[in-house]
């Protein structure tokens, strides 16, 4: 689902400024005043362009803040993880399932801090690579998404990619909320979990 063109307006048609009114409301109870200002702030912000690099894959692609910014989220909740309790992301093993807009960015954010992502599970297929997938594949794969889907030449099917991802040492980056257990029957609170909310920025590492 797309906020920009599709949650956007559909908040609006009930009165609703933006996604996260209710968050903001909730956190600062501002007054009318404030709350114009800082809806007006979240609605520039969100499509924004992104300049820098440092965090678009490509600058000429002209990603917006909103394409990034929840997998971003989700990347620096694993980096600030190892921050606080030490260790580091680099080299830590990543299985991302879901190659939308949260899933990839995560992935891309993850490799760039040198996590090794071994493993994609998407809706049409997916990819396992038990070494690491460098950051310019992250990088080629987030490029060449078809919309949503992730798109390869030597993508695994389906059947085939989810009967062996799971065997897999690695963090699971989940941006679908499809599963509860595990399909080779293991409790999700046996392995690290990273899952994803939709509207920005409720991430949450679990075990």
């Amino acid at each position: 689902m797309d906020e920009i063109h599709e949650v956007i307006p559909m908040t609006e048609d009930n009165g609703v400024w933006h996604p996260q009114e209710g968050v903001f409301n909730g956190h600062f109870q501002p007054n009318e005043a404030q709350k114009v200002k800082r809806i007006g702030n979240l609605r520039m912000g969100v499509v924004k362009v992104l300049e820098d690099p440092k965090y678009s894959p490509d600058i000429n692609k002209k990603f917006k803040v909103a394409d990034m910014i929840t997998g971003y989220g989700v990347a620096e909740s694993v980096r600030h993880y190892y921050d606080i309790y030490g260790g580091s992301i680099k080299g830590k093993r990543v299985i991302v399932q879901g190659w939308g807009n949260v899933g990839s960015a995560a992935a891309y954010y993850c490799a760039q801090m040198g996590a090794k992502v071994v493993g994609i599970i998407d809706r049409v297929g997916g990819l396992i690579n038990s070494e690491g997938m460098s950051f310019e594949e992250i990088k080629a794969l987030f490029l060449t998404k078809n919309g949503n889907e992730l798109n390869a030449s030597n993508m695994l099917s389906y059947d085939e990619v989810y009967d062996k991802i799971w065997d897999l040492d690695g963090t699971v980056i989940d941006s679908s909320h499809r599963y509860s257990t595990l399909p080779n029957g293991d409790d999700l609170n046996d392995r690290w979990w990273i899952r994803s909310y939709f509207f920005r920025s409720k991430c949450a590492v679990c075990r």
